[in-house]
């Protein structure tokens, strides 16, 4: 037991600053999202609540049965939902009530995860299991206004041990090894094309990439190690031999891998949660350097009634990551399905898995103006059908992105369709009279990625047509 108490007990001062760096991730995040409220969250933008109900009625569509921000139809009300998730997420960056500010802030973010799953990402995936997992650790104990005060500043830094830090510490370690044994495909290990194809996606690729094609000889060797160094690397986090040496290296190493994605990819969110979920791992010797404590002591506590639930949630975790495997004959029940999927705890982790797709492109808003000129909505210029240079400057935001890709993977022509339609009515509500548009039609711009790291010829494909309303 003391061997699986220290394996799975959190320094407090890491969970002080898991907290603080919480609580600003899902500021960043509302801030984000913020200009773009009419266009995912409202009536008059891409998924009115009419189209959601009919488009998204898989299980797995939607993490809650309801959603807060589903309630208010306005502009204003949605922003005023807004401003309320982000007093909770600060409150619980500041440490202030910390325990309410962790469940209002998982309360408001899987509401909000809810109102349009389309815009999501795995990276939003994670931020939402941090956010449940916060709940059930003592996150307020250090450099936090419940702490100002009291005597806990004080005491020993004891490590913290729980039915929330085993779920925790397992959540972030899950998601390394299922990700990197999903990536199955011969693409990740004899043929390793896939970080090629992977930088090939020219939705989410960032200028930097082009320079590593142009290098593709040396992402064939680099590509094998990723798969195999997220399983390892997952499974190394909880070894009871040289725990402390090992975490701080896995630590590090899986910062740099994923603050290289950053640099590398348009993924907003993704390489700075998934940097959260492992600062708990960082053992006491090196908070010791950078925030000294007095002395040593115990854990706190061991398991009691009080973590059942989160024992109970862990349960659930394995459960839920070993049933996306392949071929293994592990099934979720019904009732636990329904029940994970409607708490926003359900996970997958099919992050470049089995294969990064070959298939890229991308959108064409060919719109038709009373004058009987033709402009592309996305950039107000000239129709040019040539790839841009940058594919994600097309679009005012990382979700709008999202937005389109789903509805194009679904090949769901309501939601294309709505899509274009909020075109049309967005460039005619930007516009005057004289440059008023009467005719949309959405282009995708397939491309294939060859053997080779090559580009096939990019061909276009009518997604969905819009007419202005009289």
């Amino acid at each position: 037991m003391d061997r699986i108490r220290g394996l799975f007990s959190i320094d407090p001062r890491a969970l002080a600053v898991f907290r603080v760096g919480l609580g600003l991730l899902l500021l960043v995040d509302l801030v984000l999202r913020w200009p773009h409220i009419s266009m995912f969250y409202t009536e008059s933008g891409v998924l009115p609540l009419e189209l959601r109900e009919s488009a998204l009625s898989l299980p797995e569509d939607l993490p809650l049965a309801f959603s807060f921000h589903s309630f208010p139809r306005s502009e204003f009300a949605v922003q005023v939902s807004f401003v309320l998730a982000g007093s909770f997420a600060l409150g619980l960056a500041l440490g202030y009530r910390t325990r309410w500010m962790a469940v209002g802030s998982w309360l408001f973010l899987v509401s909000l995860h809810s109102r349009n799953p389309l815009v999501l990402d795995h990276g939003d995936m994670l931020l939402r299991q941090l956010s449940f997992w916060s709940m059930f650790v003592p996150l307020g104990g250090r450099a936090s206004l419940d702490a100002r005060g009291s005597s806990s500043e004080l005491r020993p830094s004891a490590p913290v041990f729980g039915g929330g830090t085993l779920g925790l510490l397992l959540q972030a370690g899950l998601m390394y090894v299922f990700t990197g044994l999903l990536k199955s495909d011969p693409a990740w290990s004899s043929t390793g094309t896939a970080l090629c194809d992977a930088f090939h996606i020219d939705q989410l690729a960032r200028p930097p990439a082009q320079w590593l094609l142009a290098h593709h000889q040396y992402l064939h060797l680099i590509t094998p190690l990723i798969p195999w160094g997220e399983v390892i690397g997952g499974v190394l986090l909880f070894s009871p031999f040289r725990t402390a040496a090992l975490r701080l290296v896995l630590v590090a190493a899986f910062t740099v891998l994923q603050l290289s994605f950053a640099v590398f990819l348009y993924l907003p969110l993704f390489p700075f949660v998934s940097t959260l979920a492992v600062v708990c791992f960082l053992p006491g010797r090196f908070w010791d350097r950078v925030w000294p404590r007095s002395v040593d002591g115990p854990p706190q506590r061991g398991l009691g009634a009080r973590d059942v639930p989160a024992l109970v949630f862990c349960g659930f975790l394995l459960l839920n990551n070993l049933a996306t495997l392949p071929g293994l004959p592990v099934a979720i029940p019904l009732q636990t399905f329904f029940l994970t999927r409607k708490l926003g705890v359900a996970q997958d982790w099919f992050m470049f898995a089995p294969a990064p797709s070959p298939v890229d492109g991308w959108c064409v808003a060919k719109t038709r103006l009373e004058d009987g000129r033709f402009v592309d909505a996305y950039t107000e210029r000239a129709v040019i059908w040539e790839k841009p240079r940058i594919v994600m400057d097309r679009y005012r935001s990382y979700r709008e992105q999202r937005q389109a890709f789903h509805g194009l993977m679904r090949d769901d022509r309501s939601l294309l369709g709505r899509y274009a339609l909020f075109l049309l009515e967005d460039w005619n509500r930007r516009h005057g009279p004289a440059e008023r548009a009467t005719r949309l039609e959405l282009y995708f711009m397939r491309e294939l990625t060859l053997p080779g790291c090559q580009e096939a010829k990019a061909s276009p494909t009518v997604l969905a047509v819009a007419n202005a309303r009289t």
